[in-house]
C-alpha cells in the first residue's frame, strides 16, 4: 500500500465526500436488472478468494421466486461440500466466512490509515463514507427484508396448512372404488411437492444470517473506493476487486460452499420522506417476476387494502379489521371526518 501522510483533506477531497456517498446509496438502492454475467464472475470471484472451486450459480428474479419454485431440489449433495459441512441444515458459518473474506480489505485499509491520519479526521472520513451511509442504507433495505421473511413464513403456513387438507382428504378418500386410485396418486404427489417444498425453504431460509446483501459491503466499498481515487492509495488488491464487485452487480446471494443462489433487484422501491417503505394505490415493492409488497408509511398492508388509493379504502373496513397496526393505519389514511360520515356518529358533548 502505498506511503501516505495527510494532515486533512484538502476541499477538493472533502467536496468528494457527498459524490462518492451517492454512488453508492445509488447502487444499493437500485431497480435496475442485474448484469448475470457480470455477477456470475463476481461469484466465482468471490469463492476463488476463498480458496474453493466455482459454484453452481443459480439467478432468481426474487427470492419469494426462490422459495416458491418446486422445481428446486435442494439436497445436501448439492450444496454442501467437505469444508462447511454443518451438523445442522443452517450454515451461517460459511456465510460469515465469506462475508469476512470480502470485508478483510477495507480492514486493512483503515489500519493503514490510522497511522497516516489524524484521529479526527479518519472519525470524520470513517463516518461520512461508511458508518453515515450504513445508517441511510441498512434501516431501508431491513424494511425490504422483513416484509419478505413475513410473505414467506405466510407461505410456509400456507402449505402446512394444504399438507394437512391434503391428508385429511387423502385419508378421507380410502375406499375400495378403483376410481379412487387417479385421486389418490394426485394427492400423494402433491403431499411429496409440498414436503419438499417445506424442507426447502427450512434449508433456504431458515436463519436471517444466511445470505449477503449488496448493502453488507455498500459501506466497506464507498469508503475502499474513496481511498483508492481520492487518498491514491494506489495498490489494489484482489480483496478490494472483489468486494466492489459483489456490490455493484448481486443484490441477494444465498452462498452455499457448493451452490450460489442469487436473486435479482426489485424493479420498483417507494419510499416516504422518512424513507420508509410507501405507496398509495400500488406495489412499495415489485420485482421483476410480479411478486410485489405493499406498504403504507412502513406498514405492510394486505392486497386488499395494498391496491387501493387510501381515497377509495371503506370505513367499514374498520369493523372487519382484527390488527391494531393495520386499524391505525386505516384510520389514517381514511380520516376521522369520512369514518364518521360513513358509519355515523353521535355528538355526546
Amino acid at each position: 500500500m502505498s506511503e501516505i501522510n495527510i494532515d486533512k483533506l484538502t476541499p477538493e477531497q472533502e467536496a468528494l465526500i457527498p459524490v462518492y456517498q451517492e454512488k453508492w446509496r445509488s447502487i444499493a438502492l437500485s431497480t435496475e436488472p442485474i448484469d448475470r454475467q457480470k455477477a456470475t464472475e463476481a461469484v466465482k470471484k468471490a469463492y476463488a478468494l476463498i480458496g474453493l472451486s466455482e459454484p453452481e450459480i443459480l439467478f432468481y428474479d426474487s427470492p419469494y421466486g426462490l422459495g416458491s419454485d418446486r422445481q428446486l431440489v435442494i439436497h445436501e449433495d448439492r450444496i454442501y461440500g467437505n469444508l462447511y459441512k454443518p451438523k445442522r441444515i443452517f450454515k451461517e458459518d460459511f456465510t460469515s466466512h465469506l462475508l469476512s473474506s470480502l470485508t478483510t480489505w477495507a480492514d486493512k485499509i483503515l489500519s493503514q490509515l490510522r497511522s497516516k491520519l489524524e484521529d479526527k479526521m479518519l472519525g470524520e472520513l470513517v463516518y461520512s463514507l461508511e458508518y453515515e451511509l450504513y445508517n441511510i442504507i441498512y434501516p431501508t433495505m431491513e424494511q425490504v427484508w422483513h416484509q419478505l421473511w413475513d410473505e414467506l413464513e405466510s407461505q410456509n403456513e400456507h402449505l402446512n396448512t394444504l399438507y394437512d387438507e391434503l391428508l385429511s382428504a387423502q385419508l378421507d378418500t380410502l375406499t375400495p372404488n378403483e376410481q379412487d386410485d387417479t385421486l389418490l396418486n394426485h394427492l400423494s404427489n402433491e403431499l411429496d411437492n409440498l414436503s419438499q417444498q417445506e424442507y426447502q425453504l427450512q434449508i433456504i431460509f431458515g436463519n436471517d444470517d444466511i445470505f449477503i446483501h449488496s448493502y453488507d459491503l455498500i459501506s466497506y466499498a464507498s469508503l475502499s473506493e474513496f481511498c483508492i481515487n481520492v487518498l491514491n492509495l494506489q495498490d489494489k488488491h484482489i480483496e478490494g476487486e472483489v468486494l466492489q464487485e459483489i456490490a455493484k452487480n448481486c443484490s441477494c446471494i444465498f452462498p452455499f460452499e457448493k451452490l450460489a443462489i442469487v436473486c435479482d433487484r426489485p424493479r420498483i422501491l417507494c419510499f416516504d420522506n422518512q424513507q420508509r417503505l410507501h405507496a398509495e394505490g400500488q406495489p412499495a415493492i415489485q420485482f421483476a417476476d410480479g411478486y410485489s409488497i405493499y406498504a403504507y408509511h412502513g406498514v405492510r398492508l394486505p392486497e386488499k387494502y395494498g391496491t387501493l388509493h387510501p381515497h377509495q379504502w371503506q370505513a367499514s373496513w374498520l369493523l372487519e379489521e382484527d390488527n391494531v397496526e393495520l386499524r391505525r393505519v386505516l384510520i389514517q389514511g381514511i380520516g376521522y371526518d369520512r369514518i364518521a360520515q360513513e358509519l355515523g356518529s353521535t355528538e355526546l358533548d
